[in-house]
This record gives C-alpha cells, sequence and structure tokens, in this order.
C-alpha cells in the first residue's frame, strides 16, 4: 500500500470576479484565480545500485538511526557524518532513522499559482455578443520572478529520487558498506508552466 505517483494531497482553490457595467451594451468583468495544492510525491532510495538481489535499478533506503550505526554502514571519512547532516537537514528523511523509506513519502513543495483575466463583452442584437479576453496566466510570476514555480518529480527510476548512498562492497555474511555523495535536488521546476504566459481570446455568442 503506497501513495499514486498522481496524488494531491490538499488543494485549495479560490476565485474573485468583479464586473462594471459602462453602459447596457458595455460591461467588463475581472476574475482572479488562486490555486494552492500539495507537492508531487516521490520516493527516497538507493538509484542505480541493485540492493536489494532483485536486478532493479532503485530500492528504498535504510536510514541509520543514529551517527554510530551509520558509520558502521559509511566507513569512509566523515561521509557519515555528512549523511546523518543531510538526513537531519531534510522534513521526511529525518523522520525515518531506524526504519526504510517509503514510497512516494516525499514531496515537492508546495505550487503556488494566481491567473488573472479580463474580459469586456460587447452587446448586440437580441441574444447575441461578443467577448474579448485578455488573460494572464501566473501572474505572480509577473509580479516577482521568485513567485509561481510549479515544482514536479521527474517520472525517472518510478519518481525515486536518490540519497546519494553506493554500495562499495557486499559481503557473503553481514551488511555492505557504502560512500555518499550530496545527492542534487529531488524535483525540478516546470520552465514552462512557471513562466508567465499571456494569450487574447474572443468569443461571439448568439
Amino acid at each position: 500500500m503506497a501513495y499514486s505517483n498522481f496524488d494531491i494531497r490538499n488543494r485549495i482553490v479560490g476565485s474573485i470576479n468583479y464586473r462594471a457595467n459602462w453602459n447596457p451594451k458595455n460591461a467588463t468583468t475581472v476574475t482572479l484565480f488562486y490555486a494552492l495544492q500539495s507537492g508531487t510525491p516521490y520516493s527516497w532510495g538507493y538509484v542505480n545500485t541493485t540492493i536489494d538481489g532483485t536486478g532493479q535499478a532503485n530500492s528504498l533506503a535504510y536510514i541509520p538511526k543514529d551517527l554510530a550505526e551509520a558509520q558502521q554502514l559509511i566507513p569512509t571519512g566523515t561521509q557519515a557524518a555528512d549523511f546523518m547532516a543531510f538526513v537531519d537537514s531534510d522534513s521526511y528523511l529525518k523522520t525515518r532513522k531506524g526504519t526504510f523509506t517509503e514510497r512516494n513519502g516525499g514531496r515537492t513543495p508546495w505550487n503556488n499559482t494566481v491567473d488573472l483575466r479580463f474580459m469586456h463583452e460587447f452587446k448586440l442584437k437580441g441574444e447575441q455578443s461578443i467577448q474579448i479576453t485578455y488573460d494572464i496566466l501566473n501572474f505572480l510570476n509577473l509580479v516577482d520572478k521568485k513567485l509561481g514555480y510549479v515544482y514536479f518529480s521527474p517520472n525517472t527510476f518510478n519518481s525515486t529520487a536518490s540519497v546519494g548512498l553506493a554500495r562499495a562492497t557486499n559481503p557473503t555474511a553481514g551488511d555492505p558498506t557504502f560512500t555518499w555523495t550530496r545527492p542534487g535536488k529531488p524535483y525540478s521546476i516546470d520552465p514552462l508552466a512557471s513562466r508567465c504566459q499571456m494569450q487574447i481570446g474572443a468569443r461571439y455568442t448568439f
């Protein structure tokens, strides 16, 4: 049992509309749409390391319970201390000390977006009308280039992010030992969805 790769844990949406009727044939509507949702899930594990004998290139990772246990698994230099400092810096990994990580237990940061729409309506004869719209998608990114980021976890290795451990030895008896290299971020920023975009539209109704 595990969370789906597409699980959206929490989502809050809201919109505000303001309509100005200039005269019986002209009206303008301004709409602000806001969406805040949980980040996408991913798994912390061993990547490019066949650790469990299954031949798979990724597996969930065991997190040592303390520095003493980490030093037994990662005996090289200060790597054990560096690894435990890395674990303590992550809000999820530090809760898994002494046990294994969970499938899709980690999450990217929350996604926070705002869209803005301007619409002007020209009323014609009877039920006919023409609507001209101007949309600003990801308005937050227009206000500040550091806002409006949309985060996602790549599907590489079934959305598994490396904890940075690579097997150094594989004894026939006892536990293997590892080396550790600080991994990169377990998620990416969507280069298109995180960018402010604008579009113009027209609609004729009758």
